[in-house]
Formats: structure tokens, sequence, C-alpha cells
């Protein structure tokens, strides 16, 4: 492989998965992590997207986004990103390197509430038609 070229989401390896997941309707409006408190904040809930997530390449940085989202009730993680492949490999990575993040939040924001956005439900759940 050439060494321009990078591999997202290799941080997130060797992490534990989860079988039980909270999903939340992406469809709602939902400010993002960054955002200022407004008069939308009624449920105290804050986006990030799965792809901003993946960029993550080390300890630091993921460290710094647990601290900001710690400040909040409930963080979804919303999946921007969806293979529109056939290729079973790269199904399963992705659908597993999700599964992980999840998890990672999940056992990291004790006093937070993590929630997947439902169109990855609905992805899983047609995965027949994928893997």
């Amino acid at each position: 492989m050439k060494s321009s070229y990078k591999l997202l989401g290799v941080f997130w390896d060797n992490l534990q998965t989860t079988n039980t997941v909270s999903y939340l309707d992406s469809n709602n409006f939902i400010n993002e992590l960054d955002d200022d408190y407004n008069i939308f904040d009624m449920n105290k809930i804050r986006k990030i997207n799965i792809s901003n997530i993946l960029r993550i390449e080390n300890t630091v940085d993921l460290e710094s986004l647990i601290i900001k989202m710690k400040e909040h009730e409930s963080i979804l993680i919303n999946i921007d990103y969806i293979p529109s492949n056939n290729n079973k490999i790269l199904n399963k990575l992705y659908s597993k390197r999700i599964n992980q993040i999840y998890n990672y939040f999940s056992n990291h924001l004790k006093n937070t509430k993590v929630y997947l956005s439902s169109n990855y439900k609905i992805y899983l759940e047609n995965k027949d038609a994928w893997f």
C-alpha cells in the first residue's frame, strides 16, 4: 500500500463492540456538538457526525472530544456516511467500527446518554441487501 494513502478509523482498531445500542431519529433538529445553546435546546442533546469521529488519530484529540461531550445530557452519533457498494468486507468493517465507537463513548460518558442515528438501524435491518 502506498504510504500516501490514509485509512480512516485505524485509531479505533482492537476496541470492543457492544450488542446493546440506543437509536434516535436523526431527522429531528439537533444542534452540532460545538454549537452554542439556543431556544431549540430543550432536549439538551447534541450530535456529532461519524465522519468527524473517524478522523480522530490520537488519544489527545479523543480526550478533548470526550470532555466536550460530557457537557451535554445526550449525544447523537449521526451516521452521515454509509458505504453504498456491495463490498462485504468494507460493509462489515464499517458496521464493526460504528459499534466500537458507540461502545467506547457509552463506556466513557457514564452520565451522558449516547445514541446512534436511526438511519443506521435501517441500514442494519436491510443488511441482506448490503452484505
